[in-house]
């Protein structure tokens, strides 16, 4: 399975050093000359897609896959098993690390999310990718340095593409999309240069980026809710004669949750992390 890139390849565009006035289309044909709004995307593209294939150290590279990339196919199959791969490993793991007090997602006023990780996007995946980062050992995030990186550089080239079909659209997220862009940049550069101060002030800029990414996820909105309502049933057990009335009735409280089932599911794993009593 490969991705599919709509308005550039960034192979296509980018293979050739000496192209320095247009993105490539993914059918071979040059789109049009660059102007202000699209040089600077360009710019970002062309330094992730260099810093995607730069030489790595033989501690970084244990472990990982070496890239052969002779045709824009073999790029769209390094997008999907180095990106949407990665993140759907990352997934599981942060739903661990939060069910062991490892991981405390909090809003803008310090209050816990629930949030649920199968749902949730990639972008709110890859902001929180820097505080996970910085919780693993030493050892095992040089080996693990290389696959962050790609993962912050591919979704550069990805946000990038987002960026150009808003801005054929016309649409205001042209600019939202293109600073997404620059920031993955900036936090694969941040892990490249094995600098820790430049790590750490990454790492809380995209915190709060994915913190305001999530808080905005009426998903993420609704799971608070019912937590909340939850631990109010909890001090008065007769309210709800079983998890499947309980469920039932919040299913007419919310408006994007339509799942029984997992919000039984929810009150299952809460239980487990607030016992009773």
């Amino acid at each position: 399975m490969a991705y599919t890139f709509y308005l550039y390849h960034p192979h296509l565009t980018f293979l050739d050093p000496l192209n320095t006035t247009h993105f490539v289309k993914p059918n071979g044909r040059q789109g049009k000359e660059l102007c202000a709004s699209t040089e600077a995307l360009f710019r970002i593209g062309k330094d992730a897609y260099e810093r995607l294939f730069q030489e790595v150290s033989k501690e970084e590279e244990e472990g990982t896959e070496k890239f052969e990339v002779k045709s824009k196919e073999d790029f769209d199959h390094i997008v999907h098993s180095q990106y949407f791969e990665f993140i759907n490993l990352l997934r599981p793991m942060f739903q661990g690390m939060e069910s062991s007090g490892r991981l405390k997602v909090k809003d803008s006023k310090g209050k816990v999310l629930n949030i649920e990780w199968s749902d949730t996007e990639n972008n709110q995946i890859v902001d929180l990718a820097w505080q996970v980062f910085s919780k693993l050992p030493s050892k095992i995030a040089a080996l693990s340095k290389r696959s962050y990186a790609d993962m912050f550089l591919l979704h550069a080239l990805i946000a990038i593409d987002d960026a150009l079909i808003s801005i054929d659209l016309g649409s205001t997220d042209a600019v939202s999309t293109a600073i997404e862009a620059a920031n993955a940049l900036a936090n694969a550069i941040a892990i490249q240069s094995g600098s820790e101060k430049l790590q750490e002030a990454r790492q809380d800029m995209a915190y709060r980026g994915a913190i305001a990414r999530i808080e905005r996820d009426p998903k993420t909105k609704e799971k608070s809710f019912i937590f909340d309502c939850w631990q109010g049933w909890q001090k008065s057990p007769n309210t709800y004669a079983s998890k499947a009335a309980f469920a039932r009735d919040m299913l007419t409280k919310c408006e994007c949750l339509s799942s029984q089932k997992k919000i039984e599911d929810w009150c299952r794993e809460w239980e487990k992390v607030h016992p009773a009593g």
